[in-house]
């Protein structure tokens, strides 16, 4: 009967000592009857330390308050159980003896674990989730302030990360976020703490030894190494991080120190990505000041308070005008605010591509505006970015808004910057190539200040290149500005495109462009950009 019994039961005198033991505890414990029978039950079952003693007091294996406990078991071999024991007494021969009976509960308590980590981690990546790294926060920021410790919380933000899922999916976007915890981890010390609060946003609670700038050189460290590019199944992946850093210098609180991490990351993607920024009050300040402008932006694009002035673009033997560039311009508080000061704002929240495309649909309409006043019968260029041109249908919709405003393919211009244009992207290829294929013109803009290749420019289906202003500004005195805008001029003709001189601003820098083989310019030394009506009155008197 005794072995018959499911749970492992051991009979132990007074002092611990194993008198007896069924096959079920054998068979737990993995011993042999002549090893088990005799030796102290500390052996197979950690006790409290009261009872670990081989001599404890009388009665003390019973009243020590085991019975019913959880408590850990040793299998031979240091493999580690998890029991449950119940603890009997009664006599024989007049000799107390206790009945322990071990209830293997290993695998229910590695469940249980289980679905408690699943609770408090992140399934994908291993990491903390959220509500796991607070409370992790919360006790280390006890003790800190217990032992007059620093500490710092790295609010850390993957850039390009958007483009990645976009392009590739999400389970190699999934593949690379995995491949990224792993590799911070590993630039992270052992007491440091790395948590995913989800999407493509990590968190690390760094623990600063009283040394403030340790937080910087261990921010630093993680962007550097997510520098260089992931290998995910057999792709060249490319992300970079932006991280905001809050330091321990007062009463906050957990949430405190995240929402300052956040604000300072905020700010480190605004000055473009790939960098550190520290929480301070005057960050603070700047960063509220953004968030209105952001807020303002998209009132803006919402509202349709947005405008377009045109530059004319023109051929620099007849001085005739040879086309238009639209150009981007918000009216905010009576400010006409430039593309350069708000359109990095609109590409960091995904804006871009809603402006972009009322910019190309609006341009259109003033196109046929202008072509049923009998003014200008030139293309008009509108610039797009890459968020736009990822859309897919891209060229269905170009010539969607060209039939709508009862517009040839000749009287538009798509002009890309020289990073979009050789961008080896599948969807931007795709829809550069199916625009080519509806006739639409595509320029590459600020020319000569990117690193487009010319075997990539060569594959291209563009007809312009516009020279960047860079360069015509050391016109005609800068020998060296002289030489490579002779060189793209000779470039482009080679390529079968025409070239256009930006930021054309005096005549000497005109004569230059033409004696360089350049016919055609643009810049304020011909005309300002003004809006329609303006460009209207203006095209009137030129005649």
């Amino acid at each position: 009967m005794f072995d018959a019994l499911q749970d492992g039961v051991l009979v132990t005198d007074e002092q611990g000592t194993i008198r007896m033991a069924n096959n079920a505890a054998l068979e737990l414990f993995r011993y042999t009857a002549g090893q088990l029978l005799g030796q102290h039950i500390s052996l197979v079952i950690s006790l409290p330390a009261a009872l670990s003693d081989p001599d404890p007091q009388p009665q003390s294996w019973y009243t020590g308050g085991i019975t019913g406990r959880e408590l850990a078991g040793w299998r031979r071999g240091s493999e580690c159980l998890t029991l449950r024991l119940s603890v009997g007494e009664f006599m024989w021969r007049g000799q107390r003896l206790f009945v322990n009976s071990c209830h293997d509960i290993t695998e229910q308590r590695r469940y249980t674990e289980h679905i408690a980590f699943l609770a408090s981690h992140d399934s994908l990546t291993g990491c903390p989730n959220r509500e796991q790294f607070l409370q992790a926060l919360t006790q280390a920021l006890q003790e800190c302030r217990s032992r007059g410790h620093s500490l710092a919380v790295l609010y850390i933000d993957l850039d390009g990360f958007k483009a990645v899922n976009d392009k590739h999916g999400h389970r190699l976007g999934d593949l690379l976020l995995k491949r990224v915890a792993e590799r911070l981890r590993r630039r992270l010390r052992d007491h440091d703490l790395l948590g995913r609060l989800g999407g493509d946003e990590f968190v690390v609670l760094a623990h600063l030894d009283n040394d403030p700038e340790l937080a910087q050189r261990v921010a630093a460290r993680l962007v550097a190494s997510l520098q260089q590019p992931f290998s995910v199944e057999g792709l060249a992946l490319q992300v970079t991080a932006s991280i905001g850093i809050s330091l321990l210098n007062g009463q906050q609180e957990a949430d405190d120190l995240l929402d300052e991490a956040d604000i300072a990351m905020y700010q480190a993607k605004l000055d473009g990505g790939d960098r550190v920024r520290v929480f301070s009050m005057a960050l603070l300040e700047r960063t509220e000041k953004a968030h209105r402008q952001l807020t303002a932006l998209r009132r803006a694009v919402a509202q349709r308070q947005l405008e377009l002035h045109y530059q004319p673009q023109f051929d620099m033997r007849s001085l005739r005008p040879s086309g238009l560039e639209a150009m981007l311009r918000w009216r905010s508080e009576q400010r006409l605010v430039m593309p350069e000061e708000f359109m990095p704002m609109a590409q960091a929240h995904g804006l871009a591509a809603d402006i972009e495309r009322w910019a190309l649909q609006q341009a259109c309409r003033d196109k046929a505006q202008l072509l049923a006043a009998g003014l200008l019968d030139a293309r008009v260029t509108v610039r797009i970015g890459t968020a736009l041109l990822r859309t897919p249908g891209f060229a269905q919709l170009v010539q969607q808004v060209l039939q709508e405003n009862g517009l040839a393919p000749r009287h538009l211009e798509l002009e890309v910057i020289e990073e979009t244009a050789v961008d080896p992207s599948t969807p931007v290829r795709q829809n550069l190539l199916a625009l080519a294929e509806t006739g639409v013109s595509l320029g590459v803009g600020g020319f000569g200040t990117g690193h487009a290749s010319l075997a990539r420019l060569k594959g291209l289906p563009a007809s312009t290149l516009k020279i960047d202003r860079l360069f015509t500004a050391g016109l005609p005195d800068n020998i060296g500005d002289r030489a490579l805008t002779r060189a793209v001029v000779e470039m482009a003709a080679v390529l079968g495109m025409r070239t256009l001189a930006d930021g054309v601003e005096t005549v000497a820098q005109m004569a230059c462009l033409q004696g360089l083989g350049c016919v055609l310019g643009q810049g304020c030394w011909y005309a300002t950009p003004m809006p329609l009506p303006e460009l209207g009155q203006w095209l009137e008197d030129l005649g």
